[in-house]
């Protein structure tokens, strides 16, 4: 969905989850007699999806998380519902981003802070960076899965497959959880894939899709 940051303009009010994320997933309508014609709301659910995801899979994963980073891959829509997410719902102490462009990330940190989100949102740029960050607990893909061919996203390859190396190269450390929110082609993901051989737990973005559609369904009965 391309147009979940674009599309806020279209609705005459957002929840708490579609003003702080700055994107919408969701749009349902309440009886307005003040506008006289129906009143359309913008929500977003995909940060409830992300959450169920990763609680109703693993058992014990919010002790195994908490007083940890979690690192998000992307700067989109997706992405904004998993800062969302692991703020309201997980008790992280701040949020790693790698994404192709770092000027996407800052846009993305400074619009929700002032919107009232204040977990602090470190931008990943350096493979040296990523060899000194503390191994994260939860990490959320929201990238397509497709080759890299640019510099910048060669670049973000490249920090991603050292953040999931530090797992197995870490002393100490609980376990990391990894949900990969792309689905398509296949739910079985090239990051998936890679984060399995380094010993990541993995959950399919499917089951994040199914349980934001509970909710969806219930926003349009």
């Amino acid at each position: 969905m391309p147009h979940k940051i674009s599309c806020i303009k279209f609705v005459d009010e957002l929840t708490e989850e579609g003003r702080i994320i700055g994107a919408i997933n969701t749009i349902y309508f309440s009886n307005s007699p003040s506008l006289a014609r129906k009143r359309y709301i913008g929500t977003n659910t995909d940060c409830i999806g992300i959450r169920d995801a990763f609680q109703k899979t693993f058992s014990g994963i919010d002790d195994k998380s908490a007083g940890r980073p979690a690192l998000v891959v992307g700067a989109g829509g997706t992405a904004r519902a998993a800062v969302y997410a692991l703020w309201k719902y997980f008790d992280v102490t701040e949020v790693f981003m790698i994404n192709r462009f770092v000027s996407e990330i800052e846009e993305l940190r400074s619009s929700m802070l002032a919107a009232g989100c204040t977990l602090k949102v470190t931008a990943v740029t350096t493979l040296q960076q990523a060899d000194s960050l503390e191994v994260p607990g939860l990490f959320v893909g929201t990238v397509p899965d497709i080759p890299a061919e640019s510099a910048e996203g060669l670049h973000a390859r490249d920090l991603v497959s050292a953040m999931l190396q530090k797992l197995t190269s870490s002393e100490g450390v609980k376990g990391g959880f990894l949900l990969d929110m792309c689905y398509h082609p296949k739910p079985q993901t090239t990051l998936i894939e890679l984060a399995s051989k380094h010993g990541w737990q993995t959950v399919y973005g499917m089951e994040a899709v199914k349980y934001q559609a509970v909710v969806q369904n219930h926003l349009w009965s």
